[in-house]
């Protein structure tokens, strides 16, 4: 069963300086830290949250009519099938979270898996690219680690931010940047 779980988006409105400077440790109310873990879960756009539950439930009433106009096994199997991708779809969007471990970052998104070893983070970056990510908001963070780069939505952007800075070998805050000093 996949459920919306309960929870209070807070936004942080607070300043930061131009400069690039050392982030200092503090705590955070929409991470959730749970023995050296921090889980910070994705933000959801309004509007994608409604276009997913109306694919979802297009999918569902599609093979619930199918089942209903035609009992056959092929259409009992094609409500399986589109019940299961409904599941899916839901499952991404509820499913969409970004925990640091250790050294890694760990993006969850449904059944979809992406660690990023922190230490290899060059810079983060703010960016709005629709490309198909790990991210529920077109509010992103473009991560750039290694040769690789991923876009990710994090609920509360300035913790996500901090944690990174803190976790990073020589990553510095710049605003709503990371930056390898």
């Amino acid at each position: 069963m996949v459920t919306a779980g309960s929870g209070l988006l807070y936004e942080l409105c607070v300043p930061h300086s131009a400069h690039l400077t050392p982030v200092a440790g503090r705590v955070f109310s929409s991470a959730m830290d749970d023995g050296g873990r921090t889980r910070f879960p994705s933000k959801r756009d309004a509007w994608l949250t409604v276009v997913l539950w109306i694919a979802a439930a297009t999918c569902l009433a599609s093979g619930v009519a199918g089942v209903a106009a035609d009992p056959s096994l092929g259409k009992v199997v094609l409500l399986i099938v589109l019940a299961d991708v409904a599941a899916l779809v839901l499952w991404i969007l509820y499913g969409t979270s970004y925990t640091f471990a250790g050294d890694l970052l760990d993006i969850r998104s449904g059944p979809f898996r992406f660690k990023v070893p922190v230490a290899d983070v060059v810079s983060v970056e703010p960016s709005r690219n629709p490309l198909s990510s790990p991210a529920c908001s077109l509010d992103r963070l473009l991560i750039r680690y290694g040769t690789r780069q991923i876009l990710v939505s994090p609920q509360d952007r300035s913790a996500f931010l901090d944690t990174l800075a803190r976790r990073g070998t020589r990553l510095a805050r710049a605003g709503e940047r990371l930056l390898r000093s």
